[in-house]
């Protein structure tokens, strides 16, 4: 019953992140390979979700969440390349975590580089990958060890297949920043189970909750004032003599 709720929690929020919901059933289900209790546990939650779309469409006439509205993506695809691959790369691991500079005074970090954003943000930047990695290490140890196994399987699996669903999907990756970075901490946050690093551990700890809070906040209100200029300027050209409210 909790394993149809996730699939359902999961995909409700946003139906691409059923991904994770999808994996949560599959780590917890592997030995033995009980895939009949998958099947059933994946039906009943697509069940309730049809089941509440039906009590929504009653209520508001919205479409089927499995419907030809999915086509709507068509025009927020890619091809596939380096430079793209970079970009999504950049955008779901650190953006998501470290806000850089917003590109041509506009509210947007698409193809923003890595520490953009000054020296707090540099600080910043190297100190959340020196976690992320140090907490990626942690997690494959204990799940060798076996502990913890349907979690590493389910951040590590979630990750690689998001992030191989944006490669060609999505167009600004700060987006996508809610989706990827609860996997995100639980990853670095295995760190602390490193007990003869534990004072490195808790140095880039520190040194990304006071850098990052520095340059988040700064990207932040840079934001809002990029936004709201826009907001400014197309108002008045609507407002402007001759032309239609």
């Amino acid at each position: 019953m909790s394993q149809a709720a996730a699939c359902v929690a999961s995909g409700a929020s946003v139906l691409t992140n059923g991904i994770v919901g999808l994996l949560v059933v599959l780590a917890h289900n592997l030995r033995p390979r009980r895939w009949g209790r998958v099947l059933s546990i994946l039906l009943a939650a697509l069940g309730t979700m049809t089941a509440v779309w039906s009590l929504q469409e009653w209520s508001y006439r919205t479409p089927f969440f499995l419907g030809d509205r999915l086509l709507e993506y068509r025009q927020h695809t890619f091809p596939v390349s380096l430079e793209r691959t970079g970009h999504v790369a950049r955008g779901l691991l650190v953006h998501c975590v470290v806000a850089p500079a917003l590109r041509n005074d506009r509210p947007s970090f698409r193809n923003a580089e890595l520490a953009s954003s000054g020296a707090a943000g540099a600080v910043a930047t190297l100190a959340w990958l020196g976690l992320l990695l140090l907490g990626a290490f942690a997690t494959a140890r204990l799940a060798r060890r076996g502990e913890h196994r349907p979690l590493a399987l389910t951040a590590f699996g979630s990750l690689a297949l998001m992030g191989a669903m944006h490669l060609t999907l999505g167009r600004e990756m700060f987006l996508y920043a809610l989706d990827v970075m609860p996997l995100l901490l639980v990853v670095a946050a295995a760190a602390a189970h490193l007990e003869h690093r534990r004072g490195l551990v808790r140095l880039l700890a520190l040194s990304l909750l006071v850098a990052g809070l520095v340059n988040n906040a700064r990207q932040l209100t840079r934001a809002a004032e990029a936004a709201s200029e826009v907001a400014a300027r197309r108002l008045e050209a609507t407002s402007a003599p001759g032309e239609t409210r």
